[in-house]
């Protein structure tokens, strides 16, 4: 596929994709970052950080040049988002290989050969641009990126404070899949997962998976978001947590069976609708 070319601080990027800004109307561009653009990383960084409320601090573990010269050496990419020739979001898009096998995610077990996965950290969003959905936007291009590269598996690691990040991991159709601690800072952290195979059946049709669970006995269970202990003893007994509700401050979680069962089940209506529509054009 032909890339689409553009400049940026007199550099050539790949570019994904162009709008407006919700909220002024701005145009954006959203890009793959590369090497070059390593000191507009630094400083976006530096500001989204400065930006911080205390509370929030954990919610960044900054990172420095030779990271990120590393982590494109190694042949990864980052996303990032320009406005006015500014750089305003940016977030990091790890590809693990049989030679650098590492994801970086914190007390979860892995769930796919290392070039079956990719990973997306250290998603920044200047202040200035909250309130856009940025980090909305940047995860549905990330999993566009990945399956584009042949990535079927996705991960996220969050601090489980930062309700606004993890949500919009769920709003984008990933799910909590396991809880661990940083050894670094000791932070609390969410592991999401979604096989990328299962993303269009949790964006459309959750409202079967709790129909088919509500027949099961125990198979739903719901705790309160700052329940850190209960929502650990779930994810042991393997339940997933699919969906949250904001307002009342709660995360539903699922049997992992059920789960799978609902997964089947939605695979096997799709596909007989696709049968059904390639006979109807025979007729």
């Amino acid at each position: 596929m032909k890339k689409n070319i553009i400049a940026f601080k007199n550099k050539e990027l790949n570019h994904l994709a162009t709008g407006r800004l919700s909220k002024t109307g701005q145009d954006y561009k959203i890009v793959e970052l590369t090497k070059q653009q390593i000191p507009e990383i630094l400083a976006l960084q530096s500001k989204v950080v400065d930006d911080l409320k205390p509370e929030e601090k954990s919610f960044v573990l900054s990172k420095d040049k030779d990271f990120f010269e590393k982590h494109f050496d190694d042949g990864n990419d980052m996303l990032g988002i320009i406005v006015d020739g500014k750089l305003i979001a940016q977030s990091i898009l790890l590809y693990p290989s049989d030679k650098n096998p590492k994801t970086g995610m914190v007390d979860m077990d892995a769930v796919a050969n290392p070039n079956e996965t990719s990973v997306m950290q250290g998603v920044l969003v200047d202040a200035d641009y909250r309130g856009n959905h940025l980090m909305d936007m940047m995860i549905g291009h990330w999993m566009d990126h990945a399956t584009s590269k042949g990535r079927t598996h996705l991960l996220s690691e969050i601090e489980t404070h930062n309700i606004a990040s993890w949500a919009s991991f769920m709003k984008g159709g990933m799910n909590l899949h396991s809880i661990g601690t940083d050894p670094d800072d000791g932070a609390i952290l969410y592991n999401a997962h979604i096989k990328q195979e299962d993303l269009p059946a949790k964006k459309e049709s959750i409202a079967g998976l709790f129909n088919i669970a509500a027949k099961k006995k125990n198979s739903l269970k719901s705790c309160q978001m700052d329940d850190i202990n209960a929502q650990k003893k779930l994810f042991k007994k393997g339940y997933v947590c699919v969906a949250f509700a904001k307002q009342c401050k709660k995360l539903t979680f699922v049997d992992g069976q059920t789960y799978q069962d609902w997964q089947k089940d939605h695979k096997q209506k799709a596909a007989a609708y696709l049968n059904f529509k390639d006979k109807a054009a025979f007729i």
